[in-house]
């Protein structure tokens, strides 16, 4: 047992008024160049409030192996964007697939499953985490809730100047714009 405890994502949870999101179906392959350029500046994550209140048990490491991996590009699920009417801002947020396979206790008891993280690149938090069963295909993913003409935008410095290389000939791109 991995000591992993938490809910598993068993429908679509409510759509907010405040948020857009883009599909990782709907990316071409320079959004999902954005994406991997936004998480791979990270170098240290916090756990949101949201978080701590949930009581979720998981690994911080296994975030940072995937956000480090020469694949991430391949746990790329979403990118949206989030409006904080608080703070007066939209904040950029990712979520990702962690691709090592874990067991984990549920009030259905222990499952085998995959972790998914949602990153928030703007204030470099974990937002929220859950789990995805392993034998969950994604019959119900509904494309409507997401919105393929949203742009992905570069952080405010430094754009996408410094793409990976390695990343960048996974798309076969020249360059990134």
């Amino acid at each position: 047992m991995s000591g992993f405890k938490g809910e598993v994502y068993t429908k679509r949870r409510t759509d907010t008024k405040t948020q857009v999101k883009k599909h990782v179906k709907q990316m071409a392959k320079e959004d999902i160049v954005r994406c991997c350029v936004l998480l791979k500046d990270i170098n240290q994550l916090k756990r949101s409030r949201h978080l701590i209140k949930k009581g979720v048990k998981f690994s911080f490491n296994s975030i940072y192996q995937t956000l480090r991996n020469p694949n991430l590009h391949q746990n790329i699920i979403e990118y949206n964007e989030t409006y904080k009417p608080n703070k007066d801002r939209w904040e950029q947020r990712v979520l990702i697939n962690i691709p090592n396979e874990v067991e984990f206790k549920t009030d259905r008891g222990v499952l085998k499953g995959y972790l998914k993280a949602v990153i928030n690149v703007t204030t470099k938090e974990v937002v929220t985490v859950f789990f995805n069963e392993t034998k969950d295909t994604h019959k119900s993913l509904n494309l409507d809730y997401y919105n393929n003409k949203l742009k992905i935008r570069p952080k405010k410095s430094g754009g996408y100047k410094n793409i990976n290389p390695g990343i960048a000939k996974d798309y076969q791109l020249k360059e990134a714009k």
